[in-house]
């Protein structure tokens, strides 16, 4: 094309199948004062184009500028030539991939700009290179072009997204060239209730572990994390997301605030750059504690005898599923102090336990107040019997 004093714009084109002397793909003539862009074009060149196979560029060279374009010449020819017959300047070249398999990519006034701001030189691996300019996998194009290209569009040339993350590695980048490569990510998480047994409240429970895995091929990227209720986690990801193939874990915690039936969820939302999913798992747990009391609250004993209480352990708010374990303190000298059975589940309607207080010959006469203590993790209760010894 001729490009007229305007700012020609050139943009997401698959240009193929052409023969010409020179720039088979395109030819520019840049006039003085013109200001031609041109973003994400694959361009193929041929063989009847020797110098400038894909793209000749004359005139004001330095006026054009090239984003994100496949410019790839036919074998044995150099994709891309700069004239430098009315400006020694040559364009600016940013994001691009000028190649030609046993020849040369960007010659003339532009060779310089070769591994410069962005430019490759390499095989961009098309799915066919004769009529099919996808981009494979392995592409060294995904994900190689600029964002900030001027008048990028928001689609490519099939009508896909246009900025996703191609290579994995949880950043939306654009392709160069027409097409952008469609990948998707699949994410789920190991299961879909957390059950937290009776949790005393203000204290915390041991932690619960949930895998969020993506067996996708891209990045799910994350947009939010978060849990809701008497719950909160911390997890192993990435701060950007999970990557395809991969997983992390989370470890949830479960604080009441209040007795009774607690319920949250964690939910983590996100997308891979086309479909966004929010993947969620439901919370719950019961905020409860107990009481203890013995019956009967005083007992005489004689020496190297012993005396029985019934010990009782009442749920306060709910089910209590913790185990509390029973002990003793108090005792006067050369007595001792059992449990049968030594620990017990409250559950929602109370558990007993027998407590034996046996003394010896040794155990001096008198009164003494013995504490029965109930411990249920970082929880403990108490009450007082006494224990007369005549």
């Amino acid at each position: 094309p001729f490009m007229l004093p305007a700012n020609a714009l050139i943009i997401q084109n698959l240009i193929y199948g052409n023969t010409a002397g020179q720039g088979a793909g395109i030819y520019a003539f840049v006039p003085s004062g013109a200001r031609p862009l041109f973003v994400n074009n694959t361009i193929m060149g041929s063989s009847n184009s020797p110098q400038g196979s894909a793209v000749y560029v004359a005139g004001y060279d330095d006026q054009a500028q090239f984003f994100n374009n496949l410019m790839i010449g036919a074998s044995g020819t150099n994709a891309v030539y700069c004239d430098g017959s009315y400006d020694q300047t040559p364009p600016s070249f940013t994001n691009n991939d000028a190649y030609s398999a046993n020849g040369t990519g960007l010659q003339g006034t532009c060779s310089g700009e070769s591994s410069q701001n962005g430019n490759i030189s390499a095989d961009p691996l098309f799915v066919n290179s004769a009529s099919d300019f996808h981009l494979q996998p392995t592409s060294p194009a995904i994900d190689a072009g600029t964002n900030s290209a001027p008048n990028l569009p928001q689609t490519d040339f099939a009508g896909n997204p246009r900025i996703v993350d191609g290579n994995n590695d949880c950043v939306s980048t654009v392709d160069m060239g027409a097409y952008e490569l469609v990948r998707a990510a699949n994410v789920s998480f190991s299961a879909n209730t957390l059950t937290f047994g009776s949790q005393v409240p203000g204290t915390s429970s041991s932690p619960q572990s949930v895998t969020l895995s993506n067996i996708g091929s891209t990045c799910f990227q994350f947009s939010s994390i978060g849990i809701t209720g008497d719950f909160s986690q911390a997890n192993t990801c990435s701060a950007a997301g999970v990557r395809g193939g991969t997983s992390c874990l989370f470890n949830v915690t479960f604080t009441p605030t209040a007795f009774g039936t607690r319920l949250g969820a964690l939910t983590v939302s996100g997308t891979d750059g086309i479909t966004s999913a929010s993947p969620s798992v439901s919370l719950n747990g019961t905020g409860a504690d107990f009481s203890i009391a013995a019956s009967p609250s005083a007992a005489t004993v004689k020496h190297a005898k012993s005396v029985q209480f019934s010990v009782t352990v009442a749920p306060v708010g709910g089910a209590a599923s913790s185990g509390v374990a029973l002990s003793c303190s108090g005792l006067p000298t050369a007595a001792a102090c059992s449990f049968s059975p030594s620990s017990v589940i409250p559950g929602s309607n109370g558990a007993n336990s027998v407590l034996t207080l046996s003394t010896s010959g040794n155990t001096p006469r008198g009164t003494s107040n013995v504490q029965i203590v109930g411990t249920s993790g970082p929880t403990q209760h108490s009450t007082t019997v006494q224990l007369t010894v005549n």
